[in-house]
């Protein structure tokens, strides 16, 4: 197997994709509000097994792009621009109760902490060689991030599980906070082939 740094592009789970869907009369927790223009802005940090941190001097941007229509569905468009780490472009909406992408992925709930919301086999050159999957969690206790801090915070939990012939570590673990009116406050990625954790954290963002 080619032994490469294999960027775990599964963890960047929609930075928007943390929005509350209304199903009462009750005034709505926005978990991301999704309006045009609104943007996050985050610097990056490199963690090592020790807990050390570096601070990497780096600064991402995730804006909502534009709206757009998808079967009769109105999707929201995120567009990421990362200067360490993937660029991405998201497709998501909320569907009862669920953030989906625009292929139909649940990936993010604000009320589903029992099950697995979504599952997905990593691949590599025809190889499985391991298995990600994210549920749901509340984080007890306040967040604080450059930006603030922040109450109520919920967790896009990704486990990834590598099989033993794959020889990267495992398993590994990474997080997605959410904040009520705000959206995406903290979140982490890695490589396959290293245990470092890179940490994207919330210095400030606009909402409309």
């Amino acid at each position: 197997m080619k032994k490469v740094l294999l960027l775990v592009v599964i963890t960047t789970v929609l930075i928007g994709a943390c929005r509350k869907e209304d199903n009462s009369d009750k005034q709505t927790t926005h978990y991301t509000p999704m309006q045009v223009g609104d943007y996050w802005i985050y610097k990056t940090y490199k963690i090592d097994t020790q807990g050390n941190e570096t601070d990497l001097n780096r600064i991402d941007s995730t804006f909502i792009e534009t709206d757009t229509l998808i079967r009769n569905n109105t999707y929201h468009v995120l567009r990421t621009n990362a200067n360490y780490g993937p660029h991405r472009l998201q497709i998501i909406r909320d569907s009862a109760g669920y953030i989906v992408n625009h292929k139909g992925e649940r990936i993010f709930s604000d009320r589903d902490f029992t099950n697995i919301i979504r599952e997905k086999y990593l691949v590599i050159s025809s190889d499985t060689v391991g298995l990600a999957t994210w549920r749901m969690e509340r984080i007890n206790g306040a967040v604080s991030v450059p930006a603030g801090t922040f109450d109520d915070v919920l967790n896009v939990k990704e486990t990834v599980t590598f099989t033993p012939q794959s020889g990267f570590p495992s398993p590994r673990e990474f997080k997605k906070y959410c904040a009520p009116n705000i959206g995406r406050i903290l979140d982490s990625w890695g490589f396959f082939s290293t245990t470092d954790i890179y940490e994207r954290r919330l210095i400030r963002y606009h909402i409309n």
